[in-house]
């Protein structure tokens, strides 16, 4: 059960985009730096673009997520973020607080490992140092995040067509020979999303780049203002989960709670309740709020847009409890 069910559909619009081979591996990561509602976000950054052609290629590492390791070993602990355009030890620099103390980046054959070391780092754990081509492919990806993100800037709500047509001009003007724009899934909203969410209200390009099949996907969804209210930091979502997990709610009061943290978005506002035992496979972040489910509270889990007309958008609030009463 996906916390943020809209960046859940993102992420599967994207695979259905690329259609690509083979997902990227998600390497083990004991206690993460992350919880709650972050995790389906930094997770739908994890998965990024596959690589499953050609690894150690410069453009697939370019693209791919950054994994932040927090020692010297594969086993320590591991925050996974976004390429954004920086070199990768300045990425994980400042999730890492390690200063100037020196941070080897590595190739993993699919994504880009940093870890806390020396140049010497990568060899003693078995992987490679970043391709001589890394360097220019970064850069190559980071222009042209800066000029897509020039036209999303445009409008709150880009239509999608309108942006794959900008968006083919860019590749053309930035000499991505051989690449198409695809325009498929998403949640079925009216706004195109290229640079997907990556992290809070971050966003990343890398979601939408397949380097194997040399495509540039656009995704739907609702207006990134209304994202931002629903998910950004301290925002609808983020609050409705700690008040659910602070305290024991009712059904009725969790509704309630609901109507109040989302009436300045000025959308209707839907409730789908879920009742029964959490499946074994299943289980809810915080430890807390999974306590209070055992309890017989009822506790959020999650929100998203819905399109019940055209153009028009409103709320789902998901609301679980253990048993109906």
């Amino acid at each position: 059960m996906s916390e943020i069910p809209f960046v859940h559909r993102l992420g599967d619009a994207i695979d259905d985009a690329i259609s690509a081979p083979e997902r990227a591996r998600r390497r083990r990561r004991r206690r993460p730096r992350y919880g709650g509602l972050a995790v389906a976000i930094l997770l739908l950054g994890a998965a990024g673009v596959t690589a499953a052609a050609i690894l150690d290629d410069p453009e697939t590492l370019a693209v791919n997520a950054i994994g932040c390791y927090d020692g010297t070993s594969l086993d320590a602990n591991t925050t996974v973020l976004s390429a954004d355009g920086r070199p990768p030890t300045d990425v994980c620099r400042e999730v890492l607080g390690s200063g100037d103390a020196p941070l080897a980046a590595c190739s993993n054959g699919e994504a880009v490992a940093v870890f806390r070391g020396d140049r010497r780092t990568c060899e003693r754990l078995g992987l490679k140092p970043l391709p001589p081509g890394f360097a220019p492919a970064r850069a190559k990806v980071a222009a042209l995040s800066t000029r897509l993100r020039a036209i999303e800037r445009r409008g709150d709500c880009i239509e999608p067509e309108r942006m794959a047509r900008e968006a083919r001009a860019v590749l053309e003007r930035s000499r991505w020979r051989g690449w198409r724009v695809v325009v498929r899934g998403g949640d079925g909203g009216p706004c195109a999303w290229i640079h997907l969410p990556g992290g809070g209200t971050a966003t990343r390009l890398s979601g939408s780049l397949d380097v194997d099949r040399r495509r540039l996907a656009v995704s739907t969804g609702p207006p990134r203002s209304l994202f931002r209210r629903l998910y950004g930091e301290g925002a609808a979502a983020g609050r409705l989960l700690d008040a659910s997990t602070e305290r024991c709610l009712t059904i009725a009061g969790l509704r309630r709670a609901a109507r109040r943290e989302l009436a300045r978005t000025r959308r209707s506002v839907g409730f789908r309740l879920e009742a029964g035992p959490m499946p074994p496979s299943e289980g809810l972040e915080p430890p807390e709020r999974q306590r209070r489910f055992e309890e017989g509270c009822a506790v959020f889990a999650g929100l998203a847009p819905v399109y019940p007309r055209s153009r028009r958008i409103a709320i789902e609030v998901e609301i679980r409890v253990k048993r109906a009463y």
